[in-house]
């Protein structure tokens, strides 16, 4: 991962970031990060299962409000940003993220060492914005999650897409297609990027995911997408991932992204 601040740096960092007017929404904005990872040699998702049981004997003790999950690519088109397992990780708020860096620098160590012996993140850690357009019907666990990168068109702020984004689940809900879905602003570690913000949807399995399409495709999904998205922005081709639950709170009311 990039080096992180100095904590108070990285503190007032993030307060900034989410104190601007495009995160002024109803809804609560929650901190989501995601590391993009490679295998070391030898090592594949049974060794990371050893470490994300290490890991939740730590968050038991030290991060009861952290929620992550592994994301497996499946269909994806972007060999420069590339990777081979990705680690999504939410708080239900910000003071939680604070408390949580803070525990994660003085104290994970060895929980630390153990990941980097099996995942390679050093290339790339960012932090996110969160804002639920659809909560899911239920505990968020294992599924499958499209990320579609979104540019604003002239014009056009984040809370426009907010209020797009809500009125498009409200569309495609009337035409029987209703999975959870997001919009992640990007944050500090996100770099030069070339859009604004992830649209983000998850579906229970892919059988899900393909009743969704055929609403999309053949239900009226795609005008009501094109009218009502269209004027606010374009959003490229998704990528597909396989998500995995890695850590839940106890309490699982806690579980936000």
């Amino acid at each position: 991962m990039k080096k992180l601040f100095a904590v108070v740096t990285l503190l007032l960092a993030v307060a900034v970031a989410w104190a601007q007017p495009v995160y002024a929404q109803a809804q609560k904005a929650v901190p989501v990060e995601f590391f993009a990872c490679n295998w070391q040699d030898g090592k594949d998702m049974s060794d990371l299962g050893k470490v994300i049981e290490k890991f939740g004997e730590y968050a038991d003790k030290n991060d009861s409000g952290y929620s992550a999950w592994t994301l497996t690519p499946q269909f994806t088109n972007d060999p420069d940003g590339a990777f081979d397992v990705g680690w999504l990780g939410s708080w239900p708020d910000v003071a939680a993220f604070g408390k949580s860096q803070d525990n994660w620098m003085s104290k994970g160590g060895d929980v630390a060492k153990a990941f980097a012996a099996v995942i390679d993140c050093s290339g790339r850690h960012e932090l996110a914005s969160s804002i639920v357009l659809n909560p899911p019907k239920q505990v968020p666990t294992d599924g499958v999650v499209m990320f579609y990168a979104c540019t604003l068109n002239d014009g056009k702020t984040g809370e426009d897409a907010v209020a797009a984004g809500s009125k498009l689940v409200a569309a495609m809900t009337a035409l029987g297609s209703s999975p959870a879905s997001w919009l992640f602003f990007p944050g500090l570690g996100a770099g030069d990027i070339d859009f604004d913000y992830w649209r983000v949807i998850a579906f229970d399995n892919y059988a899900d995911l393909a009743a969704s399409a055929e609403v999309y495709l053949n239900g009226g999904g795609w005008k009501k997408t094109q009218e009502i998205l269209g004027p606010v922005a374009s959003c490229a081709s998704p990528a597909v991932y396989d998500a995995r639950l890695a850590r839940a709170p106890k309490n699982l009311s806690l579980i936000h992204i």
